[in-house]
């Protein structure tokens, strides 16, 4: 089995596959056994609705403002903070 085609471990950016979820654009950058990796485009305005995934996702901001709510948690994101 090759473990690296098969999980998408290695996407090179002109394989990334462009998405929408709720509205919202981003591309699927790598994908492995328990997390994935993508690149989120929000544009002003636009919000995500509470949902959950069945792997770990981890972010971090290039630009911006992101105001992240999870669960008790609530905070403002501005470029080059992380968050898991």
């Amino acid at each position: 089995m090759d473990i690296v085609k098969d999980l998408n471990m290695i996407i090179k950016a002109n394989e990334s596959k462009n998405k929408k979820f709720k509205g919202l654009d981003f591309e699927v950058l790598a994908v492995g056994e328990k997390s994935m990796a993508t690149k989120m485009n929000y544009k002003n305005g636009e919000k995500v609705p509470m949902h959950s995934h069945p792997n770990e996702q981890s972010g971090y901001v290039i630009s911006g403002k992101y105001i992240i709510k999870y669960g008790e948690i609530e905070d403002a994101l501005i470029q080059g903070d992380t968050i898991l």
